[in-house]
């Protein structure tokens, strides 16, 4: 039950009461001499007074758990700094928000699973666990991927799945306990069907019968479903998808990809577009490499800096031929601003 206290507010005087009789009419266990008080602070008030309306499931504000956001860090900086930070003991955790849903949407190719492999095994290099729902290709050829690139630490906390039901996956989810979950891709789920605001419902929210993700919060660890966009550019299958979801993650191609003798290197954006836990609309910007994506350039504010994180530079670097190269490419492209502030001309802040 929730306490009330007295309150002197002209909002709430006897004069309030003796006007709205609906009041006492939705809430009949109320007596008139015992409703001269309002939802707050429970200091002032008498031990005997209680608040009949927590039946409605109303409390107040005051009365509500206040804590900052825990958080789980990749280790990949690049994606740690989109997703934010929390401030503990005076210090700024960056990463992502534990026990919440995000969605990494984007353009066929631009290099999704590529992403989160690199996430993955930064996550398993700090002694974390990542359990992956590889559902798009066999665990054969995935584990080439994988392999390709930088040596690998921790494998045996890199877990595998092709699992594609999804009470199956909530399952394995909850006997490995891992500290973060890739669903590659969300819309191979056998209920996921044709993406319709039911079967979005399901996948997140779950029913009478049927666990959906967000029921997992309790085990902290984060979801990130990994999904295709339509020919319009958005998230494929019903709208509610992004909306489900706390954080959504865009990644979209750069308007030109860049061929050399020694190496292949594609420049694609990774953007916020929506964040219940941090900002929106932080962007960066990443390089495609032979052992894998790279972050490159960064709009890093005071907040990175002075967080409890070494501040990291890029790790990115270019050839002067591979910077004479881009830069005539971009010029091409009209992106290149001498001295403007588009993103593109920002890549020379890799250098």
């Amino acid at each position: 039950m929730f306490t009330l206290k007295k309150n002197n507010d002209d909002f709430f005087n006897d004069d309030f009461f003796n006007k709205d009789k609906s009041f006492f009419d939705n809430n009949s266990d109320l007596k008139e001499n015992d409703i001269d008080c309002v939802l707050g602070d429970t200091k002032t008030v008498k031990e005997d007074v209680s608040c009949p309306i927590s039946d409605d499931n109303i409390c107040s504000l005051s009365t509500v758990k206040e804590e900052s956001v825990r958080r789980v860090r990749t280790g990949e900086d690049g994606i740690d700094w989109l997703y934010g930070y929390s401030e503990m003991n005076n210090q700024y955790h960056w990463g992502l928000p534990k026990g919440k849903i995000s969605i990494w949407g984007g353009e066929a190719g631009v290099g999704k699973s590529r992403v989160a492999i690199a996430a993955s095994k930064s996550i398993i290099k700090n002694g974390m666990k990542v359990l992956y729902f590889q559902a798009e290709i066999d665990l054969t050829s995935f584990k080439s991927w994988v392999m390709t690139g930088d040596k690998i630490e921790n494998l045996n906390n890199f877990l595998v799945s092709g699992e594609k039901k999804l009470s199956e996956q909530i399952r394995l989810i909850r006997k490995y306990k891992p500290d973060i979950v890739f669903v590659d891709s969300i819309n191979k789920l056998k209920e996921f069907r044709s993406g319709t605001e039911k079967d979005i419902e399901l996948i997140v929210e779950g029913d009478e019968t049927t666990e959906g993700f967000r029921s997992l919060g309790d085990l902290d660890a984060h979801i990130i479903f990994i999904s295709h966009l339509n020919g319009q550019g958005n998230i494929k299958g019903n709208t509610d998808l992004p909306h489900s979801v706390d954080t959504l993650i865009q990644m979209t191609h750069a308007p030109q990809t860049f061929e050399y003798s020694k190496s292949h290197i594609g420049l694609f954006f990774v953007e916020v577009g929506k964040n219940r836990y941090g900002k929106t609309g932080s962007k960066t910007t990443w390089v495609h490499r032979k052992e894998g994506p790279k972050c490159g350039e960064r709009e890093f504010d005071e907040d990175w800096r002075k967080s409890n994180y070494m501040y990291k530079e890029p790790s990115v670097k270019m050839t002067r031929k591979e910077k004479r190269e881009v830069k005539q490419l971009l010029k091409d492209a009209g992106e290149y601003e001498e001295k403007g502030s588009n993103i593109l001309s920002k890549v020379w802040n890799w250098i």
